[in-house]
């Protein structure tokens, strides 16, 4: 009996909810309509007017992802506010390339280094255009990128980093100086075989030495402001088509969601009849 009554119940549910709908039938093909010329419109602008972007891989051996996110940033905010606190360079170029936005993420290099504490970074820089460049974008980008290479140079990490290198070769040079005669003056004076042991392993230390301030001076130059974060790949510009079809699918979630409360609204509040 009481299965009977509570599909009974069902029943005069399913009816209101048709009742409603059948009432309010233009009122929510209207909205839908609506709601769809407006996904349309929005659909058309997207197709009809593309937007561009340029990729470039930049290389670095310092430069860590948070920190390029952080001056990328920074870009991203003077781009909003009228390119505030850009210089008149770098306001230009940005501004020729017609610049909404600049992005960057890190990808991994196509080839291992055989070296395993090689800790170089590769990333893939991306600007986006409102619309087509009209210049070239060599000679200004390479204003930006020099920019990007300025900020990176204050980063503390690399200015510690850097001065803690100095130091090392300083030590080195001043070890070496004594070492290397030393060195001379020992080997003069062995003359038995039973010493070229000895006279093997002072090489090795000092070639040691050597090999350690050999690769101390090549970091260095990594650390020179235009070594930093440098170009690797040429200029790549495309334009970007997207179909957002599903602006379509949102728009009828939407349809939906406001029909399903309008509804509900009427089952709750309004007249039995």
């Amino acid at each position: 009996m009481a299965s009977t009554t509570e599909e009974i119940t069902i029943k005069d549910l399913g009816k209101k909810v048709l009742k409603v709908c059948r009432r309010k039938k233009k009122l929510f093909l209207s909205i839908l309509i609506g709601i769809m010329v407006l996904s349309g419109v929005y659909f058309t602008k997207v197709v009809l007017k593309p937007s561009y972007k340029s990729e470039v891989v930049l290389k670095s051996r310092f430069l860590r992802k948070d920190v390029f996110v952080s001056i990328l940033d920074y870009y991203n905010a003077s781009l909003k506010n009228d390119y505030e606190n850009m210089n008149d360079n770098l306001k230009s170029s940005v501004i020729s390339l017609q610049i909404a936005k600049l992005e960057a993420k890190e990808i991994k290099a196509e080839i291992t280094s055989p070296d395993k504490d090689d800790k170089t970074k590769y990333y893939r820089f991306t600007m986006i255009h409102y619309q087509k460049p009209s210049v070239t974008a060599e000679n200004n980008f390479k204003i930006i990128l020099d920019d990007i290479k300025q900020k990176v140079a204050v980063d503390q990490d690399v200015t510690i980093s850097k001065k803690r290198t100095e130091e090392a070769i300083v030590e080195l040079d001043s070890l070496l100086k004594t070492a290397l005669p030393a060195g001379d003056a020992f080997k003069e004076k062995l003359n038995s075989g039973s010493s070229m042991l000895v006279l093997s392993d002072l090489y090795r230390s000092l070639n040691d030495l050597l090999t350690r301030k050999s690769g101390l001076k090549t970091e260095l130059q990594y650390y020179q402001t235009e070594n930093l974060i440098y170009q690797v790949s040429p200029i790549v510009l495309t334009k970007v088509i997207s179909f957002p079809l599903i602006i379509f699918g949102i728009g009828f979630a939407i349809w939906l969601l406001i029909c399903i409360s309008w509804v509900g609204f009427e089952l709750v509040f309004g007249d039995d009849d």
